[in-house]
């Protein structure tokens, strides 16, 4: 056999290999919960615990439910508490639709109505997923008992975070890369390479299954390829939310390193993001709550803060 024959044997047994751990990893790691249609797409939503009170948990940028695998439970012990998938993310299917704020305030909407016993909800926000639950409770106010936003996003980090717009953009262009390579089974084959700031145990091994053997990727490149222009949609919205819904601020903490990827190598980040984070406790009359130990993804690192924050308004 000639070194290409070799070549192209090597090619073809790795690709099914591929496939096969692709498959192995969907098997092993299905989805927790349930599958609800929004449109043409599906959407994974996962419900723990049972009472009167419903808390939805929106996650930021390209992350889904596994990344309330610590607060959740905590929740569920009072009230039911959903976290779920945006499409493409997570074992959510993807979308035909573009990624804009509006469309993922629809697929909100359509969580609300399964999972909401048509009674005003907790809404808990992280990140970018604020903004989605901001312009929700901006459009649905009578849906929302309570807004929470966890180190919310602001719609004016890309003028004010220096490397902003060139840090998500790049993002995007390695979320184009990465689907490709899990499309074709390699991600599959070595998910032991797969980084994921703070997940463990379980948690890492399911995220570290989904991205290597589902659509994460696909979904990542359309969040953060829309990012920009979604933060330009929110500077748009002039309607306030309602003073009757309270809303709390949960902040890093002030002096915490900023390890997640958008903010690796922008000296003087945390300034600003504290910057903005007060100027978002201004503009939505919220209060305003820090950690003292933590970093970005608060959930993970310190749920119990969390935790103690959202129960007053469980059993109010």
């Amino acid at each position: 056999m000639t070194f290409a024959g070799v070549f192209f044997a090597l090619v073809v047994l790795v690709f099914f290999a591929g496939q096969y751990a692709r498959w192995h990893l969907a098997k092993t790691f299905p989805a927790p919960g349930k599958m609800i249609t929004a449109g043409q797409h599906k959407l994974h939503v996962n419900c723990q615990g049972q009472g009167s009170v419903v808390v939805i948990l929106e996650a930021g940028l390209n992350d889904f439910s596994i990344h309330w695998h610590r607060l959740q439970p905590l929740l569920s012990q009072h009230a039911i508490t959903c976290s779920y998938d945006r499409a493409g993310l997570g074992w959510s299917s993807p979308s035909k639709n573009q990624s804009t704020l509006q469309n993922k305030v629809n697929d909100l909407r359509v969580v609300v109505q399964t999972v909401g016993n048509g009674q005003p909800v907790i809404l808990v926000g992280h990140s970018f997923g604020s903004m989605v639950a901001r312009l929700y409770t901006q459009q649905y106010p009578e849906n929302v008992r309570a807004l929470i936003l966890v180190d919310p996003a602001s719609e004016h980090m890309a003028e004010h975070i220096p490397g902003y717009k060139e840090a998500i953009e790049s993002a995007a262009a390695q979320f184009k890369g990465l689907r490709s390579i899990a499309s074709l089974g390699l991600m599959a084959l070595v998910t032991n390479t797969i980084p994921a700031d703070l997940l463990e145990g379980e948690a890492l091994a399911r995220y570290r299954a989904v991205l290597a053997s589902g659509s994460f990727f696909q979904g990542a490149f359309g969040e953060s390829s829309a990012m920009l222009d979604n933060l330009k949609a929110m500077q748009q919205v002039r309607r306030a939310l309602p003073p009757a819904i309270p809303v709390v601020i949960i902040s890093r903490a002030i002096n915490a390193g900023a390890k997640d990827y958008l903010n690796k190598g922008i000296p003087g980040q945390n300034g600003v993001w504290e910057a903005l984070q007060q100027d978002l406790v201004q503009r939505l009359n919220a209060t305003h709550i820090h950690s003292t130990q933590s970093e970005h993804r608060i959930q993970i690192s310190e749920p119990d803060l969390l935790y103690r924050n959202i129960l007053p308004f469980i059993i109010e």
